[in-house]
């Protein structure tokens, strides 16, 4: 396979039109150029490149260039195109081919084609690039290689070709290196907890004459809360023959409990009801998707919030007495504010894809190749989603005044606990990255005669307390027609 350029070259012949369905190097730019006996079985009017070159030399046989890029370049400064001519070695670089330049690797140090050496272009994603080539351009008896994608999610691609529709590949072998894992999603901090609710006044007496006097005892305060959801103030105490008033609402709303009758102890205020929590958010894919020439890799979703918790109801206030003299009873204790709600877990984002040729709105011939696609990243863990913050205490009813001031006036009650907060959602682990040995985006087509192609493997799903992302597929063809 790798001798199929020589005989070509060794013909004079004039070019011939060319079809996006026989591309081939040898009816291309090449053919224009005869050998020469001064250069061996190769055209002297053509560039060369050896590891042992300086991009500063003619780029001759007996002085050739260092780098492939820097041979695209002067060869493509002729009309018609010269080829390329390339010794064994591995050159590390990413190569942007021009139209009408082919490429021939495989050259031992004699210039004569080998299959017992190799020719590597080893280099960044994309290792070696095809871009608006309308006329035959070839890339032949080269490994090409391209690096392990090292930002998250990112993928490796070997060969990448777009807005072409002449262009071969001729006895390589593409080996795309490892796509890169995803992040993962942040885990959420425990929301708020409610605040506590304040105690109820003690009893005192309160009568005209020989009788002490002092203010109406108020109920303890709500528990304060920093999302809105406040515990009930507790219920006044009630004066002589009257009643205590019944507890606030807390936020929610949550009911107050009554006040107690003359002399009467109060209710205690209702519990907060919890909050609900989130949903987990769906797990990444299997595949992420092509927009144009980039691979997007299938995230996670992150979680849902919870729901947080209501306010305690405040405790009802007890009722006042009338033993000798007038007095209060003790007032409710306030109602706990109910905990604030969980915050869901962040989305763990996809892994990248190993792609050996990607093809945008191009149409390619692959001949007598092997294609094998590498390791795909894993995909980012879930973040785990925070819990629901607690409710709050509700406050104790107001303490007993005593025999000599409360006498026999009611005691307030407590305020109800705040409703515990609903927990957040654990965020979806991202999907793993694709691993295929070519893939088509758009209108492009492959044709692939006497092609090995194998898919890698495609990276893990990522891991999530709730929904796990599913692990990236592995393929030989993503999007294709071969013809």
């Amino acid at each position: 396979m790798r001798f199929g350029i020589l005989g070509a070259l060794a013909l004079v012949a004039c070019a011939s039109g060319t079809t996006g369905s026989d591309v081939d190097a040898s009816s291309g730019a090449d053919a224009f150029v005869p050998a020469d006996s001064a250069c061996g079985a190769l055209p002297c009017n053509a560039v060369y490149v050896a590891r042992t070159g300086a991009d500063n030399s003619p780029g001759t046989q007996q002085s050739p260039l260092q780098t492939i890029s820097a041979a695209i370049t002067k060869a493509a400064t002729f009309s018609p195109p010269y080829a390329v001519f390339v010794k064994s070695g591995v050159y590390p670089e990413s190569v942007i081919m021009k139209a009408g330049v082919s490429v021939h690797g495989g050259f031992d140090d004699a210039w004569q084609q080998s299959a017992t050496v190799t020719t590597e272009i080893s280099g960044p994603s994309p290792a070696v690039t095809f871009d608006a080539i309308q006329m035959a351009t070839a890339l032949e008896s080269v490994t090409v290689k391209s690096a392990d994608a090292t930002l998250p999610g990112t993928s490796s691609v070997a060969v990448l070709i777009t807005g072409s529709m002449m262009v071969e590949l001729r006895d390589v072998e593409v080996l795309p290196g490892m796509g890169a894992a995803g992040l993962a999603g942040a885990d959420a901090s425990m929301a708020a907890t409610g605040g506590g609710g304040a105690i109820g006044t003690r009893g005192c007496e309160s009568s005209g004459g020989l009788c002490g006097g002092c203010n109406r005892p108020l109920g303890g305060g709500g528990g304060t809360s920093v999302c809105g959801r406040t515990g009930g103030t507790g219920g006044s105490a009630g004066h002589g023959d009257s009643g205590g008033s019944m507890g606030l609402a807390g936020a929610g709303p949550t009911s107050g409990g009554a006040g107690g009758g003359q002399a009467g102890a109060g209710t205690v205020g209702d519990d907060g009801a919890s909050g609900s929590s989130g949903a987990a958010g769906a797990g990444g894919v299997d595949a992420g998707l092509f927009v144009g020439a980039t691979y997007m890799p299938s995230n996670g979703f992150a979680g849902a919030g919870g729901t947080p918790g209501n306010g305690g109801g405040g405790g009802g206030g007890g009722g006042g007495g009338n033993d000798s003299c007038d007095s209060y009873g003790s007032s409710g204790g306030g109602g706990g504010a109910g905990g604030c709600a969980g915050v869901g877990g962040g989305p763990g984002t996809g892994g990248g894809g190993s792609f050996g040729v990607v093809a945008v709105d191009s149409n390619v011939s692959v001949k007598t190749s092997v294609v094998t696609a590498g390791r795909a990243g894993a995909g980012g863990r879930g973040g785990l989603g925070g819990g629901g913050g607690l409710g709050g205490t509700g406050g104790a009813g107001g303490p007993y005044g005593g025999s000599g001031e409360q006498d026999d006036g009611g005691n307030g009650a407590a305020g109800g606990r705040g409703g515990d907060g609903g927990g957040g959602g654990h965020g979806g682990g991202g999907g793993g990255g694709a691993s295929a040995a070519v893939v088509c985006v758009g209108t492009a087509t492959i044709a692939i005669p006497n092609t090995t192609l194998t898919g890698g493997t495609g990276g893990a799903g990522g891991a999530s307390s709730g929904m796990a992302g599913m692990d990236g597929v592995s393929t030989r063809a993503i999007g294709c027609s071969f013809f």
